[in-house]
C-alpha cells in the first residue's frame, strides 16, 4: 500500500481522472480502495472502478496496474488461500498459486 502513495502510482491516479470523470471523486488510490471495499461485493458502481482499470492495463500494460488491481482484491485473496487450504500443503506455495492466478 505504501508503494501506491509513491509519485508513479499517483501519476497513473492522475491519468485516470482526465479520462474517467467518475475517478475525479477520489484524491488517493487508498480512497479508490476504500470505495472497493466498501457495500456489496456485486454493487454495479463498482464497475465505474474496474472498467477503467483494466481499461488501462490492457492498453499500456504497465505494471503498476496489477499491482494497484492486487490491491483492491487483497481480501478476496487472502480468504481464497485460507479456504484452499488442501491445494498446498506448503504455505508459501499456496501463495504463490493464487496470485499468478489472480494475476
Amino acid at each position: 500500500m505504501q508503494d501506491l502513495r509513491g509519485e508513479s502510482y499517483n501519476a497513473l491516479l492522475l491519468q485516470l481522472q482526465h479520462d474517467e470523470p467518475f475517478f475525479r471523486s477520489f484524491e488517493t488510490w487508498e480512497e479508490v480502495i476504500a470505495h472497493m471495499r466498501r457495500g456489496a461485493f456485486r454493487d454495479p458502481a463498482k464497475d465505474e472502478i474496474l472498467r477503467p482499470l483494466l481499461r488501462a492495463h490492457r492498453d499500456d500494460q504497465n505494471p503498476r496496474w496489477r499491482a494497484v488491481l492486487l490491491a483492491i482484491f487483497w481480501p478476496a485473496l487472502v480468504s481464497i488461500h485460507w479456504q484452499k487450504r488442501r491445494w498446498d500443503a506448503d504455505i508459501d506455495e499456496r501463495w504463490q498459486n493464487v496470485t499468478w492466478i489472480f494475476l
